[in-house]
Formats: C-alpha cells, structure tokens, sequence
C-alpha cells in the first residue's frame, strides 16, 4: 500500500501531514463549517479512496468516481456493476468501495468484491472481474493489469484484468507485496498458543516458495528494503534486506516520542504509544507508520522516515480521528 502524496503533504483519515512543518493539520479551511458533506475537505480527506494526482485528487462517493481541483469536483464515473455478495451482504446495490491506485492508465478500482479499471476520462478500460464471495482484506498492484488480492478469507489470488482470469496462490496470508517477478506476503501460524505471522516469498505461479522471517505482522517495500513490525512487542520498527538477509531494528518509539514529550511539555501524551500494524506505508522518498495510544481509542499519530529508514519525525496525532475546530 502506498500512501497519497503531492510533494507537500500526505493525506490520512485524520487529516493531512505537512511534511515541511512536520505536524498535522485540519484539511478543512472553510470558516464556518459544518464538515457534514464531502464540499468539506475534511470529509473528502477522510475518504479512504482519496488519491492525490495532478494538483488535484480522485475520490469515491457511493458508487462514484469524482475529480476535485481547484474547490471543484467533477463527476467521472458511475458503477453499475455489481454483484451477489454486494447486493446480499454489504449494501443493496452498486458501489465503488475503494480506488487502489493510480497509474499511467486510469484508476484501479474495487467494488465490494471485484476489481475494474477507468481511464482518467471515466472510461472503462477494464470490465469488472469477481474475484471471492466474501470480500477483500488488502490488495497490491503488480502491472497495469494484474492486481494481487487478499480475501477476507485469507486466500491470495491474483486477478488479470486484461485476460478477466482468476488464479488462487496461496491460503492462510494477511498482507502481499510484489518486487521484480517475486510475491512477497506473510502466512500465519500457533506457536506455544499464539498465533504469529512469518514473512515468505514465492514466485507469480506461488512457487519456490522460500521463509524469510519469522515474525512479521505488517510491512512494506521500499526497494530492497522491507520495513516491518513484528507480532508482539511492537514499539519497534525493523528494516530487512532482501538481498543481503540484514535484518536490524531502525526505531524504537518510545525514545522518539519521549523527547518529543519533552519538547512539548503542555501536551498530553500519557498511556504509552505503540507502532499500529495497521498502517506502514510508503510515499515516494519516506515511509510513513502509524501509531497508536491504547489508552484512547482512534487516537493517532505518525512517524515519517527517510526511505533507508533514518531521521524519524513524530507528528502527533489526533483523538478519536476529529480535528478541533
């Protein structure tokens, strides 16, 4: 997964990260209003399909695709497909759930289980292509046209668009990447009853399969480099090459957000914060990881580093995802 990003700032479901000031700040800049409508920048931020492009940004609304540049949104595309899970199960009708990525094509999008492809004028580039009955848990794109996807059944499949195809790879697998002809996912297991969650690699017809590390819960790519967490004890932030086998650790968050403490002695920073294994993402030259305050539920901060992993920045977060007015 990679973060939306337009050279200034980095767009997350509680605002935006100015990556000059090194803070985040409300999106919303209208005096006065109600952040009831997605006219609000907060709302539009919020979305999860928000992708930045051009100076502008891609968003959903319902089963719509909009272009917002300027303060004006433009409508591009509107689903009619659907299908027997998403009618049944999720909400009655067509929808446009998440647009997964933008490239030199169009936009890759996701209904609630099947993926298509529109051209930057709204045009179908690619038909519809079911690819579970039960949804999807995290999807990465490996080409123009194929896309490797996690059902919320834990199976890895990977869909080809242009042939309209389906093959099933692997079972038991939480999260995939793909890096020069390898798929890169973690499978998990129980040991001594606990379940943990172990880094593999294998080849696009699941083959060779080949166990890189033994506890790694969420991750992503930058290159060579897999920046990672593991399973438990997660106040730290790893780094291995895949290439050389290095594995070392490059953050440990308590001593970041300890001296931030200090530096900002009128802030609340009680409990203890822990890196989210949620969200480890990369946006172009820095990578980009969550946190999380147990103690208060939904509240967030982030740490951006350099792409090799050094010069952490803490950017604190925001309670319960709302920015103050």
């Amino acid at each position: 997964m990679r973060a939306s990003y337009d050279g200034k700032y980095i767009y997350t479901s509680i605002g935006k990260i100015d990556t000059e000031e090194n803070k985040i700040i409300d999106p919303c800049e209208t005096p006065g209003c109600k952040h009831e409508s997605f006219d609000c920048n907060r709302i539009l931020f919020g979305n999860s399909s928000f992708k930045a492009y051009d100076g502008g940004f891609y968003y959903n609304y319902k089963n719509e695709l909009y272009y917002r540049k300027d303060g004006q949104s433009t409508k591009l595309f509107e689903n009619t497909f659907t299908s027997d899970f998403e009618v049944n199960e999720i909400s009655g009708e067509p929808g446009l759930f998440y647009i997964m990525s933008v490239d030199h094509e169009g936009l890759m999008c996701a209904g609630a289980n099947y993926l298509f492809k529109v051209d930057f004028d709204g045009n179908l580039i690619y038909e519809p292509v079911i690819f579970s009955e039960d949804g999807y848990y995290d999807t990465y794109q490996m080409d123009d046209h194929k896309v490797i996807v996690i059902s919320c059944s834990d199976v890895m499949s990977i869909i080809d668009l242009q042939e309209q195809t389906v093959d099933i790879l692997k079972e038991k697998v939480g999260r995939a990447a793909y890096y020069e002809g390898n798929i890169y996912y973690n499978t998990y297991y129980v040991k001594d009853d606990k379940f943990y969650n172990k880094l593999m690699r294998c080849d696009e017809n699941g083959q060779n399969e080949e166990e890189l590390l033994q506890d790694c819960i969420r991750f992503c790519f930058t290159g060579e480099d897999v920046f990672y967490v593991k399973q438990y004890g997660n106040f730290t932030l790893y780094k291995y090459n895949i290439s050389t086998g290095k594995d070392e650790s490059v953050l440990y968050l308590p001593d970041l957000t300890d001296e931030y403490q200090k530096e900002h002695s009128d802030d609340d920073l009680t409990g203890t914060w822990i890196l989210d294994t949620k969200c480890i993402t990369y946006a172009d030259d820095m990578i980009v990881v969550q946190t999380f305050e147990p103690e208060y539920s939904g509240a967030n901060g982030y740490v951006l580093l350099d792409k090799n992993g050094a010069n952490p920045v803490y950017c604190k977060g925001i309670m319960y995802g709302i920015v103050p007015d």
